[in-house]
């Protein structure tokens, strides 16, 4: 990989790169951007945990019901 490469996006010797399959091809990218990526998408995903307990209550409410 060529330095001017690293040294644009910062990557160092013990920068964790990740190779990313998407349809457009293969993307590169370090461990903490994909981190940053990640956090990023699940802001806008809204409760999800909220979301599973009301699922499972809604599941034991039709279990007892039965």
């Amino acid at each position: 990989m060529p330095a001017s490469l690293r040294q644009s996006r910062g990557w160092t010797a013990d920068t964790v790169l990740i190779v990313l399959e998407t349809e457009s091809g293969a993307e590169l990218i370090s461990r903490d951007d994909l981190l940053k990526r990640v956090r990023k998408s699940l802001e806008n995903s809204g409760d999800l945990v909220g979301e599973l307990l009301a699922e499972r209550r809604a599941e034991a409410a039709r279990d007892n019901a039965e």
